[in-house]
């Protein structure tokens, strides 16, 4: 019980960081796929009140990773970003979106050689 409160408050401050004080609607996109190496993870796209969009990458209980993609989403476009994790790691990550400017894709890697690609 207290590592999943542990790390509930790591989620927490970490979202806090990446969210900067403005309102986040419900996710445009969310998937669960494995990563590179065969864990499962999860990812929610989710537009902020400024137009930014936050990527919440999730591999159950042992990290949370965020991202924020500052351009509005374009047709066809994509965006590369940090990410930032609560278990240490970081790296970068790419939000791809299809014809209609909605999120199709997020590939990142993570320090230690971690990474994926999930398709929305």
């Amino acid at each position: 019980m207290n590592i999943k409160v542990v790390a509930l408050i790591g989620v927490a401050g970490t979202m806090a960081a990446c969210i900067e004080n403005t309102s986040i609607e419900a996710p445009t996109a969310s998937v669960t796929g494995q990563d590179y190496g065969g864990d499962v993870v999860s990812v929610s796209i989710r537009p902020r009140g400024d137009g930014k969009q936050v990527a919440t990458l999730s591999g159950g209980l042992d990290f949370t990773c965020t991202s924020v993609f500052d351009d509005l989403p374009t047709a066809g476009g994509s965006e590369l970003s940090t990410i930032t994790c609560t278990d240490g790691t970081s790296g970068s990550a790419t939000l791809r979106y299809d014809a209609s400017a909605q999120p199709t894709q997020f590939v990142y890697s993570r320090t230690g050689g971690k990474g994926g690609s999930l398709r929305f």
